[in-house]
């Protein structure tokens, strides 16, 4: 006759679980995050952990402790479409879904399912149960915000980019609108001198507007090459 096991007081120690939360390594990488998460919940909220994790069409298992190596590639089981929402407590396990479905420009999705077990009996309770579920949403939370802090670097570079981009395009169109106005010709014929002089100068082209738009041509014939002698002129 087997005995009954014997609950386990006091197994999970919460401490130990939100001071390792604390100290949780960030990155936009779930495959990361989780395993520092394993890392932490082994042994402070239970005895083993398994992840099972699909990202991208992709799935793979983590584990702590670590699995032994084996000659026969390890599965990740597809996610059931319906799932519970909350923590799911079992014989000696705690199972809670890992849901981020959608889709940003800083990384897919990702999805999957975390279960904690026990080996010596010990039953989790509703607040195990609570906790585990806290610290999944808080790992989730991490990676978005991860995610969402290397979007908004990289959109304020590309605003940069683009302002930088819109400042010079303004440069050059103040000194077409100046040789336009100046000398009576079209903008092609404008922006065709300021090119020719840019290239007989080995000038970058928004130098040579700026010094368009701050001491004009003459009014004289600004398709000739003498223009280029102004253009020197009025760097000195």
């Amino acid at each position: 006759m087997v005995e009954a096991s014997i609950p386990v007081p006091g197994r999970v120690d919460v401490n130990a679980a939100v001071t390792g939360l604390r100290h949780l390594e960030a990155s936009p990488e779930p495959a990361l995050v989780f395993s520092h998460l394993a890392a932490i919940g082994v042994p402070a909220v239970c005895d083993d952990i398994v992840i099972d994790l699909v990202e991208n069409g992709h799935g793979y298992r983590i584990r702590q402790p670590a699995a032994a190596p084996s000659t026969v590639p390890e599965t990740v089981q597809p996610i059931p479409p319906s799932r519970p929402t909350g923590p799911v407590r079992g014989p000696h396990t705690v199972t809670v879904t890992v849901d981020s479905p959608e889709r940003t420009a800083a990384g897919s999705g990702f999805s999957g399912m975390l279960t904690c077990s026990w080996r010596d009996g010990y039953e989790p309770t509703p607040a195990d149960a609570s906790l585990i579920g806290l610290m999944v949403d808080h790992t989730v939370a991490l990676i978005h915000r991860e995610r969402l802090t290397g979007t908004v670097v990289e959109l304020q570079g590309r605003a940069q980019q683009l302002s930088g981009t819109l400042a010079r395009s303004r440069r050059v169109a103040s000194a077409i609108g100046v040789v336009m106005a100046l000398h009576h010709v079209d903008q092609a014929q404008a922006m065709d001198l300021l090119v020719r002089i840019s290239d007989r100068t080995q000038r970058d082209l928004q130098d040579v507007a700026d010094t368009v738009s701050a001491h004009p041509l003459p009014a004289a014939d600004p398709l000739r090459a003498g223009d280029l002698r102004w253009l020197r002129c009025s760097r000195e």
